[in-house]
Formats: C-alpha cells, structure tokens, sequence
C-alpha cells in the first residue's frame, strides 16, 4: 500500500500510470474534476476499483454505483472484495 496527495489533475494521472494500483480510495471532499480523472482512470484500467469514501457518514462509493456502511476497518475490505470488477 501506498499514499500519495497529488497536487493536481495531471499528477493523479501520472501516479495511477506510474504505480498501477489495484485499488484508489478516494475522499470524497476532494474537487470533482480530480474524482472524473479518477473514474477515467479506473475505465482505462479495467482492473482498477475506486472507492470514494465520506469520513462524515462512513459511506463509501464503490464505482460501479455499489454503496457500503462501514461500521469497522474489515469492512473497506470486504467492500474491496465484493466490488465487481470496472466495466
């Protein structure tokens, strides 16, 4: 597992390219246009998942219109397990 905090647009881009990850977790205060990229990402990469999490609610977004409560850590992970893959 890695974290990152890109500084913009084309920095997410490059990082998903650089480090091809399985999975981006996503806040999802952060600006719109940056989670668009994302789900780009995710439909050029069929093999990326992206959940967009809410630390307000404790809801996570998982892309492909699934949406989860979480009410312990182990649930991000089974969220994670049951995504179906990007379409």
């Amino acid at each position: 597992m890695i974290t990152i905090a890109p500084a913009d647009v084309t920095a997410i881009t490059e990082e998903v390219e650089r480090f091809q990850p399985n999975v981006v977790i996503w806040d999802e205060n952060r600006p719109f246009s940056e989670l668009t990229t994302v789900l780009n990402l995710a439909r050029d990469y069929p093999e990326l998942r992206v959940l967009v999490v809410n630390l307000h609610d404790n809801r996570v977004h998982v892309y492909a219109k699934q949406e989860f409560l979480l009410n312990q850590g182990t649930d991000l992970v089974e969220a994670v397990r049951l995504s179906p893959s990007i379409l």
